[in-house]
């Protein structure tokens, strides 16, 4: 009889370590480096040439700015569990990766939500107060105002300045280092106006004209103004980092013990194994004395007497394959007999068996809390914070109650102190991770934050008559005046309130309209009643009481006033207004040198009013095409989501043997990396329980159920695709109109097959 080779056992299992974890002293920038080209790799394999932000002289700076604050942030969060000094190489790599996150740009931001306007504002703000302001700030600022079309900003009315002097002073921001270098440009188009490669190499204090220009406008703000600005930033920024520490600490300290438990598994196995190699060598040694008495004894062999050989393989069966350090323990079909050594050799193979599938499993949860850190970090980033019923539901009630969004007084100082503190030198900025997510927050706050006003789809203002405009017919007049049937909302010119302490000889009544002109000099719109009927738009978006009411009176008094006329009968031509039209001006004597200068002036000046009516029909020419851009653009989109619509009619009137079958070359491309920002609103449970496998990375799924979803969700996403058989109307059109006023495009799933929808994202997305 042939003797059959003893197979070895599986190598020890070795102790599990996260990637980069080390006990001794961390290299932080040999780390940081990784982490970089780690994230280039990410954009090389999505053929993203050109990434923000990513140019060598801008990562010098932010890697210098990271690695100074790594050992700080270690030694600020040391005391919360899951932070603790032991765990230093997680916190420093979890801090390196936050500031390293792909795409992460205040450019990008800057571009949807207008840092440098804000802070232009913010600038006027404090400038005005001074003395003498108009004298020393006017001849800084842009003199031809065809300088101030090329400047992308929202379409605001501000009470106190002057679309274009607003502008002017952005302007001053936008170019302050054009005669440095020209504009950096990335290949999306995006403008480099706030990190540049030239704060980034500290090349900015150049004896240039903009940058004269620029400091002599910062000169104009009060230095405490400034110091003040910059505090706030700082104190902003850290309480963004210490929530976002905070809320993933608990992630961590999961993660911690789970690597601890596959340790403990690993040495209990380790243990196991060495048992059960004495037993296996124990086994086949009470074998070989066996067959050793056999040969001597030599007995003739009944068939009666023949019992088959008690084989380990056969009592475990074939065993199932793992992912553990664990192959097959090697055969014992050769042992035979009842001294106990077979049975001990069984029963430790049973428990080797165990103990690597528990390994297996501790390893599995170790992987989806390292995923689930990634996706609270990304959503962090995205959003400035991640959105409380999100939050609830995957991170837990304490964590979402930690996730409220900030209360940020003067987001237009934060805007500010962003930029002074990049062309200052400050590390702040360059601190990408907390730095573009504390802004995404910041930006969030502003007026035009959250969704842009445009005057075209303004429902009360501008009505689809286009020769309505800002008239109201006698007719829908006393239909507006009507008050709501509202019993708070009042009339302003009812004098039923009487003052306490006038003299009561010289004691009037007095109406809202006329308080509010002796306290300010401002006469009401005589039209108070005009937004009365939006009173339910109001509500609408969860403004209750009495701020539902302050607002609707804030729509009438501002809104009007943005639409003041001017007095156009009032010029110092020479010519004046009559019912014929122009007529010239008579004069009955000769005019004097004095009279003549007067007629030079008024002619300057006519000259220079027709220059601006020209500029403005300029810019409004180049409205128009904008316009027209969009609308071309909107067509294209509408013209894909046309089709769409096509096929999931031709579709549902199929017969299920006319639908495609299933291709498995289809299925084996799952699942499948999303690189675009996706967002998928409807679905049955049963289909997006089907889905979600297939699909992973930058995709998010909207429950059907979820009809007050927050409207960034929209702002942010690349590309929203609706399963139409599982939507509600009314959630329907809040996805289009909120869709329509961010013009992201709009896709339909065509089929009700999990498989064929995840293909049709899948080559939308390639």
């Amino acid at each position: 009889m042939k003797k059959q080779p003893r197979r070895s056992l599986p190598p020890p299992m070795p102790p599990f370590e996260p990637h980069g974890s080390s006990s001794g002293h961390c290299n932080w920038y040999k780390i940081t480096q990784e982490s970089i080209r780690s994230v280039k790799r990410y954009l090389r394999r999505y053929d993203i040439q050109t990434p923000p932000d990513m140019s060598e002289t801008i990562l010098r700076r932010r890697t210098q700015a990271v690695v100074e604050y790594t050992d700080k942030i270690i030694d600020r969060y040391k005391t919360i569990p899951g932070l603790e000094e032991e765990q230093k190489t997680e916190t420093g790599n979890l801090w390196i990766s936050l500031n390293f996150v792909p795409s992460l740009s205040y450019n990008t931001i800057e571009e949807t939500s207008h840092i440098l306007f804000a802070a232009a504002i913010w600038i006027l703000d404090q400038i005005t107060s001074q003395p003498d302001w108009r004298r020393k700030l006017f001849p800084l600022l842009p003199r031809e105002s065809s300088v101030l079309n090329d400047l992308f900003a929202p379409d605001v009315w501000d009470p106190a300045y002057d679309y274009d002097l607003i502008l002017s002073v952005m302007y001053i921001l936008n170019y302050r280092n054009i005669d440095i270098a020209p504009m950096e440009t990335s290949d999306s188009g995006t403008e480099h106006v706030l990190t540049t490669s030239i704060n980034a190499s500290g090349e900015q204090h150049a004896d240039v004209p903009s940058r004269k220009t620029y400091e002599a406008l910062i000169d104009l703000i009060p230095a405490d103004a400034i110091d003040r600005a910059a505090k706030n930033f700082e104190a902003l920024l850290w309480a963004w980092t210490d929530r976002y520490f905070s809320c993933i600490a608990p992630i961590c300290a999961a993660s911690a013990a789970t690597v601890e438990t596959i340790n403990q598994i690993g040495r209990r196995y380790n243990e196991i194994r060495e048992e059960f190699g004495k037993a296996m060598e124990d086994a086949e040694n009470a074998k070989n004395a066996r067959l050793q008495q056999m040969k001597q004894r030599k007995p003739s062999i009944s068939p009666l007497q023949m019992t088959s050989a008690t084989s380990i393989d056969d009592l475990l069966g074939k065993p199932a394959p793992f992912r553990s350090p664990l192959g097959t323990a090697g055969s014992a079909s050769f042992f035979t007999g009842d001294d106990g050594t077979v049975q001990r050799a069984l029963e430790l193979a049973n428990r080797f068996t165990a103990a690597s599938e528990e390994h297996e499993t501790a390893v599995d949860k170790y992987e989806e809390l390292t995923q689930k850190k990634t996706s609270f970090t990304i959503s962090m980033i995205r959003q400035g914070y991640v959105r409380q019923k999100e939050c609830e539901e995957k991170y837990g009630e304490e964590t979402a109650a930690a996730m409220k969004p900030f209360l940020i007084s003067d987001p237009y100082e934060i805007c500010f102190a962003l930029l002074w503190l990049i062309e200052n030198g400050s590390d702040l900025p360059w601190l990408y991770g907390p730095g573009c997510g504390m802004m995404q927050e910041v930006v969030e706050s502003l007026p035009w934050g959250v969704i842009e006003y445009d005057e075209f789809d303004d429902s009360v203002w501008s009505p689809e008559d286009d020769d309505a405009g800002e008239q109201v017919s006698s007719d829908s007049q006393e239909k507006q005046n009507a008050p709501a049937k509202q019993s708070s909302i009042p009339d302003w010119y009812d004098r039923k309130y009487v003052p306490k302490d006038e003299d009561e000889l010289f004691t009037f009544n007095r109406s809202l309209a006329q308080i509010v002109y002796e306290e300010t000099g401002c006469i009401m719109p005589r039209d108070m009643h005009k937004y009365d009927d939006r009173l339910r738009a109001i509500k609408g978006y969860g403004v209750k009481g009495k701020d539902s009411m302050a607002l609707l009176y804030l729509f009438s008094a501002l809104s009007q006033a943005r639409r003041q006329a001017p007095a156009l009968n009032l010029s110092d031509d020479v010519e004046l207004l009559s019912g014929n039209g122009l007529v010239e001006k008579q004069t009955q004597q000769p005019l004097t040198y004095d009279e003549l200068n007067e007629r030079l002036k008024q002619a300057l000046e006519e000259n220079k009013r027709l220059r601006t009516s020209l500029h403005e029909s300029e810019r409004s020419s180049r409205e128009i095409k904008k316009e027209l851009s969009t609308i071309r653009d909107t067509a294209g989109l509408e013209h894909r989501e046309l089709a769409d619509l096509r096929e999931l009619v031709f579709n549902s009137k199929s017969s299920p043997e006319q639908e495609p079958q299933e291709n498995d070359s289809v299925n084996e491309a799952f699942p499948y990396e999303v690189r675009r920002n996706t967002v998928v609103f409807g679905g049955h449970e049963t289909w997006l329980k089907a889905i979600r496998p297939m699909l992973t990375d930058n995709i998010r799924f909207i429950d059907k159920d979820m009809k007050n979803f927050d409207i960034s969700i929209i702002r942010n996403a690349d590309i929203l695709w609706i399963q139409p058989n599982a939507v509600s109307h009314d959630q329907f059109y809040r996805i289009i109109d909120a869709a329509r006023s961010y013009r992201k495009p709009v896709r339909y799933f065509t089929y009700a097959s999990a498989a064929k929808s995840a293909s049709q994202v899948m080559n939308e997305d390639r």
